[in-house]
Order: C-alpha cells, then structure tokens, then sequence
C-alpha cells in the first residue's frame, strides 16, 4: 500500500508537471501569434508614417491617432484571451474574423476578402483560437514574406468539419520552410485531429494557398437547436 501511494503520488506529480509544460506551450504559441501579427500591423504603419512626417504632418497625426487605437485594441485582445482561457463561453467567431479582416484592411492597406459559410456552432476556446491564430499566421506572413495586395479567405462549416482556405497573390514560395509560427500553426490543427498545408504557384497569377480542416466532434460546446 505504502509503495502504491508513493507511485501515485509520483504519477500525480509528472501528470502537473506535464500539465504546466503544456499549457506553457500553449501560452507562448498565444503569445507568438497575437503579439506577431500585431506588432507587424504596428511596425507597417509606423513605418507609413514616419516616411511621411516631414512632408504630411496632418496625415501622420491621423495616422498616430489610429495607431493608439489599435495598440488600445491589441492589450483588450489579450485580456481576453486570459479571460477565455478559464471560460469556456460562448463567442461569436464570424464577428472575431470580421474585425481582423477589417483591422488587418485597415492598417496595412491590404484588399481582404472573405467568405464565411455555414451555420457557426458553439465552438470551444481552443478551436475558435486555432482558427483565428491560422488566420493571422497566413495573413502576417503573406504580407510579410510574399509581399501580397489581396487576400481571399474562404471558410466553410459543415455538420462534421471545418474547412478554412486563405490564399493570396504574392510572391510564390520557392522553397517551405516551417518556422516557429508555421510549426506552432500546424500543431495546432493537428491536435484537434486535422490537417495544415501550403501550396504556391508561380505563373501570371500567383497564388499560395494556406488550407487546413478539423472535425468538429469534440470541439463543440452542445448541441445547437
């Protein structure tokens, strides 16, 4: 019996220990993708602003204006992500990708469209941000790596999965390599029990596509009526 204890309790001790590594990954993959993406859209506009300061200092007070805004909206944004991670409540994704289509439109200039399908069920934190955190990811790195003017993401809901494409027009991608914000992307989706890829295609009209799709068993808060 006393060596019984002693094994659960050592069973006990490595499942915290896992317990803490792996909500200390999960973590610092928010942190990556949120802080990234924003940073990005910051860096862009300020950018914007600083090449037009001896010449539009209107325009770059504006610019300045908007810019508090957005930092004002990105420390809300994290607040809630701590805030959903203890609450399993209810969101309104549609509305979520509506306003980082728009913030992203807004601050980096960048034509998105979208095209949202189906009827959204009650998704879990996790799932809800595993979509979002894609989103940002194919985004940030379409206007950071291939330089791209236009953005089409399709996403598409089923009884059974979910199927999110985002493609753009920049430049094509000679040669995939995963780096940290790829990497942590792809195991996201693959820890709901789907899968992540990246084509591009060169030609006249270029396009990469980011695609990913998981099953919604699992993932959904209840029943919808």
């Amino acid at each position: 019996m006393e060596q019984q204890n002693k094994l659960l309790t050592h069973y006990a001790a490595e499942v915290e220990k896992m317990t803490l590594l792996e909500e200390r990954h999960r973590l610092s993959e928010e942190l990556h993708d949120t802080l990234g993406h924003s940073f990005i859209s910051l860096i862009m506009s300020l950018d914007a602003a600083i090449a037009l300061l001896d010449h539009k200092p209107a325009e770059v007070k504006d610019r300045l204006n908007r810019l508090r805004e957005l930092a004002e909206r990105n420390l809300n944004e994290m607040r809630n992500i701590v805030h959903e991670m203890g609450d399993e409540g209810e969101s309104n994704l549609y509305q979520q990708i509506e306003t980082l289509a728009f913030n992203f439109r807004i601050h980096t200039g960048t034509d998105v469209v979208l095209n949202l399908s189906g009827t959204e069920p009650a998704l879990r934190f996790q799932a809800r941000q595993t979509i979002l955190r894609v989103i940002q990811e194919s985004f940030t790195n379409a206007l950071k790596h291939g330089k791209a003017t236009q953005l089409h993401l399709e996403l598409r809901l089923s009884e059974t999965h979910v199927h999110l494409f985002i493609r753009n027009n920049g430049k094509p991608i000679n040669r995939l390599e995963y780096g940290f914000g790829l990497t942590a992307m792809k195991q996201r989706v693959e820890h709901l029990g789907g899968t992540l890829s990246v084509s591009s295609e060169a030609g006249t009209d270029p396009v990469t596509e980011v695609s990913c799709q998981f099953p919604l068993e699992g993932v959904i808060l209840h029943v919808q009526n």
